[in-house]
């Protein structure tokens, strides 16, 4: 969720938008990225995706950060490899990682999904409120 909102917010990156890591995130390693495949394929049985985000969140976790890709070292236990010891050892199809994506990102209304935006102040995301406080 914390990806989600930090993109969609542009806080994530510390590459300036166009720079090459910036472009290079984008392209292959972005949760809008994954959204835009869970709006239009099922997926694979090939855990590709999910390696991807495991490189992603190991980036965040180093402590430099992944310069390659824009993202800074964020230094928290929420990154850490102690903080999600099962995580690094599993592997995610890509069909189930994209119907977890398309129940955060997606929600059903009128017949059709509709997206959830996170980049409001106070948006629901799947069945909770993200609020981010003024000031």
């Amino acid at each position: 969720m914390f990806l989600f909102v930090a993109e969609a917010r542009e806080l994530l990156l510390v590459a300036e938008p166009g720079a090459p890591a910036a472009e290079r995130y984008s392209r292959f390693y972005s949760i809008a990225r994954l959204r835009a495949l869970a709006s239009s394929r099922r997926g694979t049985p090939h855990g590709d995706l999910w390696q991807s985000m495991h490189v992603v969140t190991r980036g965040l976790a180093s402590e430099r950060g992944m310069p390659e890709l824009g993202l800074p070292a964020l230094g928290s236990f929420l990154w850490s490899i102690s903080a999600t010891p099962d995580l690094d050892l599993c592997q995610l199809a890509n069909t189930d990682l994209l119907d977890a994506v398309r129940a955060l990102a997606f929600r059903a209304e009128g017949g059709a999904d509709r997206k959830i935006s996170e980049d409001q102040p106070d948006t629901t995301i799947g069945s909770g409120i993200v609020k981010v406080p003024e000031g």
